[in-house]
């Protein structure tokens, strides 16, 4: 793992489009997708009390989604 973190789409709005096959990450600047990955690929968690907290990792990314009501614990 990298001592820096990639923080290319850090504060940015997205929509995250959650299927049985794949997430992707769509920006909603421009509605392009940003990210995808396979669920097979993919660890979930979710946290929080009053800020809900989305976690998923693909073999070394972790990505981080904070300030998503409560979709982080309906997900899981």
């Amino acid at each position: 793992m990298s001592d820096t973190p990639n923080l290319t789409h850090a504060g940015m709005d997205v929509t995250l489009a959650i299927t049985t096959d794949d997430v992707a990450m769509i920006s909603m600047d421009n509605g392009k997708p940003l990210i995808s990955h396979s669920m097979e690929e993919i660890s979930f968690a979710s946290g929080g009390d009053s800020v809900s907290l989305l976690l998923y990792t693909v073999t070394y990314y972790l990505y981080f989604f904070i300030g998503m009501d409560t979709i982080g614990s309906d997900l899981i």
